[in-house]
């Protein structure tokens, strides 16, 4: 019998997050910052370690100074590095991140010869990934070739050795160059997941002329079986083979909203291996927490609640 060796591979980003100190103010006037570990798919792998799945990251990460920091963080976070790559001839992108009068994150990115988009498929242990129940993955090294068909080589083999497939695509208009070429990756992609987790805000630039709603049944079609578009403070809305969903979110007071849909990605996941698809609804409750605990606090990976944490507040 083989055994797995990690519940999850989380296979993307993870950088410096320069979060404002000063709630909102758009980016251009914020004058002082706190560094924070971030990058949606390193977040994610800390939320699942956090709930005591076992979880790798697989991606690349500099050896400079903040590539150390890095990897110190996810070590101290329980998150597996034996699938990450570290190489000296790139640099840790930083992200200056503030949230604006309305409420929104302002996102401005330094990523000349960023780590994230240089893994290279013949660099993973693909032995090690084979042997994982599950591959998530997503984020802004889907726009950065060779990461970005290293990301798809690694579905294609998931997909192969029976593991499921979570995706988020974690849409940053600014660092997309053209959107054609997105859509066309985006659409590939889709079908071949089981799990696809989208912001409202996400969906809005898929799909622009159309409700929430509207939009959502029009993505279910390209046939993944689990489709999850996040709210913000009205819950989620989901899709699960044909049933829809609408689950409330908690309501708590917003701190910071950084981080909060890799938390409920994170508790999605967390439901995903333990329950399968059924009782969903239970699951996006379960999500919901997460990512409500997040807000209260600052940071990202910091802000990353354990399951003991989300166990007390859904007791409350």
């Amino acid at each position: 019998m083989v055994l797995n060796m990690f519940d999850v591979v989380c296979t993307g980003e993870i950088l410096i997050d320069f979060i404002s100190l000063e709630s909102g103010k758009k980016l251009k006037d914020v004058r002082q910052f706190q560094k924070n570990a971030g990058g949606s798919v390193a977040n994610v792998a800390v939320s699942l370690s956090k709930l005591g799945v076992k979880t790798a990251f697989c991606g690349k990460v500099s050896t400079d100074n903040f590539g150390d920091y890095l990897i110190e963080t996810l070590e101290k976070n329980g998150v597996d590095t034996t699938l990450t790559i570290r190489d000296a001839l790139t640099k840790t992108c930083l992200a200056f991140v503030s949230i604006d009068p309305e409420g929104n994150p302002d996102f401005e990115f330094f990523d000349e010869k960023a780590s994230y988009s240089f893994l290279h498929i013949d660099e993973v242990d693909l032995n090690a990934f084979e042997r994982s129940k599950l591959y998530h993955f997503g984020s802004i090294p889907l726009l950065k070739s060779p990461t970005s068909e290293t990301l798809i080589a690694l579905l294609d083999r998931a997909k192969s050795a029976g593991m499921l497939a979570t995706f988020d695509p974690n849409i940053r208009p600014k660092l997309i160059k053209n959107r054609n070429e997105y859509m066309k990756l985006f659409k590939y992609i889709l079908p071949k997941v089981d799990v696809v987790k989208m912001s409202d805000q996400d969906l809005h630039y898929i799909f622009p002329n159309l409700t929430i709603e509207k939009a959502a049944e029009k993505l279910y079609d390209y046939g993944e079986r689990l489709l999850v578009i996040t709210l913000g403070n009205e819950g989620c809305l989901a899709i699960c083979d044909g049933q829809t969903f609408k689950v409330p979110a908690y309501k708590v007071r917003v701190v910071d909203t950084t981080g909060c849909g890799d938390a409920f990605m994170g508790g999605l996941i967390y439901g995903i291996i333990n329950n399968g698809f059924e009782n969903i609804d239970e699951t996006l409750s379960f999500a919901n927490a997460a990512a409500a605990l997040v807000a209260t606090r600052k940071g990202a990976i910091l802000s990353m609640p354990t399951l003991k944490e989300i166990e007390k507040f859904l007791r409350f």
